[in-house]
């Protein structure tokens, strides 16, 4: 399992979702990506992620924010 660190680490240094980082989540930090974005999200609002690296833990949380505004902006849309 990695650290909140090597969460926020990885992110930095792969901040776009694409099918390679896809691939490099499941090979070098062993997880599946939903359960990286899961276990990042948590990363980057914790205390010591803020301290480890406070520019990439709000970006991860805005995008998140903005993700789910999106999608409920759509979802209002459809009643």
């Amino acid at each position: 399992m990695p650290t909140v660190q090597e969460l926020l680490t990885f992110e930095a240094a792969h901040p776009r979702p694409t099918g390679a980082k896809h691939e490099r989540i499941r090979t070098e930090l062993g997880l599946a990506p939903a359960v990286y974005y899961r276990d990042l999200l948590a990363a980057a609002q914790s205390l010591e992620g803020w301290e480890h690296d406070p520019f990439t833990a709000n970006r991860v949380i805005m995008r998140v924010k903005f993700a789910r505004e999106k999608r409920g902006a759509w979802l209002g849309a459809r009643q």
